[in-house]
C-alpha cells in the first residue's frame, strides 16, 4: 500500500466506468497515476509516474493546457484554487477592472504562467491598452511552493475530471511538452 502526501480523483478507467483513476503525490514528491481506491492501491495498480524533478515543467504545461487562450485565466485560476482549498494570493488587486478585447484598436494582453525562484507557481497578466488612466496594468495570482502539489492536482482535476481517456490525454500532453513519463503498467 502506498503512503500518499495527496491524492485526487481525476477520471474513470477507460475499460470500465466504475473504476476510478486518481493522481497522487507520493511522499518523495513524485506524481503517480493509478486506478482504484487510494487506500488500497498496490504497485500493480500504478500506470505511470513523473519524477519530482519535472514538476515545474508539468505545472506550466497544465496551466498552458487549461488557460492558454482564455482572457480571464488569472481569475479562473484563482477561483479553481479556492474551490480546491489551495491558498493563493493576488497581487496588484484593483477596486475595478475589466477585460478589454479589441476596443479602439487592439488591446494587448500577455499572460505568463510562471514558477518563481522559491518554487511557487502562478499566472501573471499584463494588459496594455486598458481604460483611460489605466492604459498599462499588471497583476499576478500566486500559489506558494507549499501548496504546489495541491495546485497540480486541482489543475489535473479541472482538465481531466470524468474523462475516460484521461490517461491517454495526459500522456499526450507530457509528450508534447517533452516531460518524461516512467511507464509502470
Amino acid at each position: 500500500m502506498k503512503n500518499w502526501k495527496h491524492t485526487q480523483k481525476i477520471g474513470v478507467f477507460q475499460d470500465s466506468s466504475h473504476i476510478q483513476v486518481h493522481a497522487g503525490i507520493e511522499r518523495d514528491g513524485n506524481l503517480v497515476f493509478f486506478k482504484g481506491d487510494p487506500t488500497q492501491v498496490q504497485d500493480s495498480d500504478v500506470y505511470f509516474s513523473i519524477s519530482v524533478d519535472w514538476k515545474d515543467k508539468l505545472v506550466l504545461s497544465l496551466l498552458d493546457n487549461l488557460y492558454g487562450e482564455r482572457q480571464s485565466c488569472a481569475s479562473g485560476f484563482e477561483d479553481l484554487m479556492q474551490r480546491h482549498h489551495v491558498f493563493c494570493e493576488r497581487h496588484g488587486d484593483w477596486k475595478e477592472s475589466r477585460t478589454i478585447v479589441g476596443a479602439e484598436g487592439s488591446a494587448v494582453r500577455q499572460v505568463v504562467a510562471y514558477v518563481d525562484k522559491h518554487g511557487g507557481v502562478g499566472l501573471q497578466v499584463h494588459d496594455l491598452g486598458g481604460p483611460r488612466g489605466r492604459e498599462d496594468y499588471e497583476f499576478h495570482v500566486r500559489v506558494p511552493v507549499e501548496q504546489k502539489d495541491l495546485a497540480i492536482l486541482a489543475l489535473m482535476s479541472e482538465i481531466y475530471l470524468e474523462h475516460a481517456s484521461c490517461l491517454k490525454e495526459f500522456e499526450e500532453l507530457m509528450e508534447k511538452n517533452a516531460i518524461p513519463i516512467d511507464q509502470i503498467n
